[in-house]
């Protein structure tokens, strides 16, 4: 994939604006890399105390990010001259051309193909939502046979299970997926070189093998009309958009859905149960809303039937956005916040910063599902920053959404009918923020107590 040829970024040198404050305290070689990656609260919170609304943050050797510090900036995220073929170069085995890795007219091209089985009516339409339920019941139901589960573990494997069921993947060779899915995630490692049993290897070994159990897939359905699912939707919506030529970008999509909708969604999955095991009071109320309505929902739109359990969605969201920050560069100029910002930079989204700003979320370190519920209008832009905004506005947005709503009311219905709640085994778990933020494995373990 090649990317515009730019100038260089900027630097405080190059780029003098008095309203954009350098942060300090970085380190020699690596600036504030490390401090950004393993103890983001506390750079976060550095970068909290500076003036202004841009502030330059140094990445080391003399690479510099122009971190967006208001909340407000968000709308620059859907102008035309931000780019995302960045991301290429992080993970090109895993994200290769996908939607995350694509501009202007390929990806609008892409987007069109894929966007209708996303929507509420696609979702249904497609029994996409009914697979989703299914799985959810009857993981949950495994969930409750086991007297200490890691929460992080059943909701990995539940995540994961979706995905591959709603692309079409038999029950009986989801063992198989999950564990060269695992693989391909390696590409991810820090370690780059490529040998023999390394981590990039084996990414590249993986993806060989699902990439061309997919390609038979969509074999398949081109040639048998009557085949239906999300999958097929993609594939038909790819072709009617004369990409054919090109099955390839289908493919990466098809492991962005994989990536976008197994471990960002586990995580606040497992979120949401944590807080119901920690707060009994919590879980009462739960309860009292899902046996009101007394079945799991099945589409989309049964979903405003439990407002304190998407609550509960949307505050684990916000305290723990799994993808803390996102980033642009710039193809063009772009006036942001009065500063003429040149071609080339780098501008940084700080997501989990920005959720946790007063200006917009009061009393925003408390965990409070009740700031979702009564409200009259649908979250803002800001509100769902955690899935992008603009043109790259994640398509998973209503799967996320379904998918824990679901799992809320299904612990709640299931654990209930038994006479037992979940309670934490060891203390609520930390945040880990290396590459996602996720709750610590070993923190995550329940435990069924009466209820």
């Amino acid at each position: 994939m090649e990317s515009p040829t730019l100038p260089a970024p900027p630097t405080p040198e190059t780029l003098t604006a008095p309203s954009m404050p350098k942060l300090g305290g970085g380190w020699p070689l690596v600036g504030h890399n490390f401090r950004r990656l393993f103890w983001p609260m506390e750079f976060l919170t550095d970068l909290s105390g500076l003036q202004g609304d841009l502030a330059w943050v140094s990445m080391g050797r003399n690479n510099w990010s122009i971190y967006a510090l208001n909340p407000s900036l968000y709308d620059v995220l859907k102008d035309k001259s931000c780019s995302v073929r960045h991301y290429f170069e992080v993970a090109p085995t895993l994200l290769g051309k996908s939607l995350l890795t694509q501009d202007g007219e390929p990806h609008r091209s892409g987007r069109n193909a894929m966007n209708k089985p996303f929507t509420p009516s696609g979702l249904s339409a497609q029994g996409t939502s009914e697979i989703m339920k299914e799985v959810i019941e009857r993981q949950v139901g495994v969930m409750l046979q086991k007297p200490d589960p890691l929460a992080l573990i059943e909701m990995r494997t539940l995540a994961l299970d979706i995905i591959f069921r709603i692309l079409g993947i038999p029950h009986d060779e989801l063992d198989g997926w999950r564990e060269h899915y695992e693989e391909v995630m390696l590409t991810l490692s820090p370690v780059k070189l490529r040998f023999p049993g390394s981590p990039e290897w084996r990414a590249e070994r993986a993806r060989a093998w699902i990439t061309e159990r997919i390609q038979t897939r969509i074999a398949a359905i081109r040639q048998d009309p009557a085949i239906t699912g999300l999958l097929a939707e993609m594939v038909r919506g790819w072709d009617a958009q004369e990409l054919r030529g090109d099955d390839g970008g289908l493919i990466d999509n098809v492991l962005l859905l994989a990536l976008a909708g197994h471990e960002t969604t586990a995580s606040t999955m497992t979120w949401m149960a944590c807080h119901l095991a920690q707060d009994p009071a919590l879980w009462d109320r739960v309860v009292a809303e899902a046996q009101a309505v007394g079945a799991v929902p099945q589409h989309p739109k049964d979903l405003a039937q439990f407002p304190l359990i998407e609550g509960l969605f949307r505050e684990c969201l916000r305290l723990y956005p799994p993808v803390t920050s996102i980033s642009r560069r710039l193809l063009e100029p772009v006036e942001i916040a009065e500063v003429t910002v040149p071609a080339g930079a780098e501008i940084t989204f700080p997501i989990l910063s920005w959720n946790r700003d007063a200006r917009h979320y009061p009393d925003p370190e408390r965990f409070t599902p009740d700031r979702w519920v009564g409200r009259e209008r649908r979250p803002s832009p800001l509100e769902t920053i955690a899935f992008s905004f603009g043109p790259h506005f994640c398509l998973g947005y209503h799967v996320a959404w379904t998918e824990s709503v679901q799992l809320g009311v299904a612990l709640a219905l299931q654990a209930s009918a038994k006479g037992l709640r979940p309670a934490m085994a060891e203390g609520f778990p930390k945040a880990k923020y290396v590459g996602l933020c996720t709750p610590e494995k070993k923190g995550t373990r329940l435990k069924w107590v009466a209820a």
